[in-house]
């Protein structure tokens, strides 16, 4: 099982941002409260397996980047706002997350043509439309 991540609508000009799972043949399914991107990707080895949450916030125009709380006394040691901020950004021009489960991502952005998609699926898949119609 795959999870398709940050998936952009423009709503009147805004961002609207859904993370959605996705399976190895492409099949759209539920749509997740967060994916997790490991602290490596921000921190190298100091981070390493320090779990940051990557959620929409209430209307899905930002994203918001937390650590869970027991992992709080760890990460208090460094400095946390340049660490969230990494991994915001990190987010936002990346493609590859995890959930609670061992289950990867890819990026799918709605704002973009089809054929200029990360994820590369023979054809668009049917459930995008919904989504699409449900973030309007």
């Amino acid at each position: 099982m795959l999870v398709l991540d940050i998936t952009k609508s423009k709503e009147n000009g805004v961002t609207k941002y859904v993370f959605i799972e996705c399976d190895n043949n492409g099949e759209l399914h539920e749509v997740l409260d967060y994916v997790i991107l490991d602290g490596y990707h921000v921190g190298d080895r100091l981070l390493e397996d320090l779990p940051f949450h990557i959620r929409a916030n209430a209307d899905r125009t930002d994203l918001e980047v937390s650590v869970p709380k027991h992992y709080a006394e760890y990460f208090d040691q460094f400095n946390k706002e340049k660490f969230l901020k990494a991994a915001k950004e990190y987010a936002l021009t990346n493609d590859i997350f995890d959930t609670d489960g061992e289950i990867e991502g890819i990026l799918y952005d709605l704002d973009k043509p089809f054929d200029q998609q990360s994820a590369r699926f023979e054809e668009e898949p049917a459930r995008i439309a919904e989504i699409r119609a449900s973030l309007a």
